[in-house]
């Protein structure tokens, strides 16, 4: 399989991954509603809960004080009652919250993909540049690549610098770029579509 080839893999590959964690997310969205029907109420539990934690003390230090200390009612349990409302209240929450994934990580892959594709399909290697820029600068990419296991951003982002040298002219690079390409991470695949491009 050429370079080109196992590129056009890998963008497909992370479009069925997309769908597949779009369509986990809406089972889960519909179990979630299923199951869960009193979710809402248990925001409004938890919201009075809060209250009476923070509004009890000064009850009771009003009867206290209306009272003139003839009754005296015991704070300790109070606030023991009061721990175990909210508690309660915010483990239900947490345990019916909806599943994080990571959906975005993909699409943004799928977006840095694309246009490492075109740069070779349609011979812009400008945008080698403006990737190498984006996977060093932006977080958000970075992680993506960190979360996914593409290799490290840092090693991608110098892989898209020597492909862009190398298309400029810098053919000194050669070495460089086959100690890249003999990887099976991204930027061993960045290092072999250069390669390829010319049949070095």
């Amino acid at each position: 399989m050429g370079a080109l080839e196992e590129l056009e893999r890998r963008i497909k590959r992370f479009e069925i991954l997309v769908e597949l964690i779009k369509e986990s997310d809406r089972r889960l969205e519909r179990r979630k509603i299923e199951t869960n029907p009193n979710r809402n109420l248990a925001w409004s539990y938890l919201i009075l809960s809060l209250v009476w934690l923070v509004g009890g003390p000064i009850v009771l230090l009003w009867i206290r004080r209306y009272t003139r200390g003839s009754v005296s009612l015991p704070v300790l349990p109070y606030f023991f009652l009061a721990f175990v409302l909210v508690s309660n209240s915010l483990i239900y929450i947490l345990k019916t919250e909806k599943r994080k994934v990571e959906p975005e990580y993909y699409s943004l892959l799928d977006s840095f993909y694309n246009p490492l594709l075109s740069a070779f399909k349609e011979e812009n290697f400008e945008t080698l540049l403006k990737l190498a820029d984006e996977v060093y600068s932006d977080p958000l990419v970075r992680e993506a690549l960190r979360f996914t296991h593409e290799g490290n951003p840092d090693e991608i982002a110098y892989s898209l610098y020597l492909a862009f040298l190398w298309k400029s002219g810098k053919k000194e690079l050669e070495k460089e770029l086959r100690a890249l390409s003999k990887k099976k991470n991204l930027p061993g695949l960045i290092a072999r579509l250069i390669l390829e491009s010319e049949n070095v």
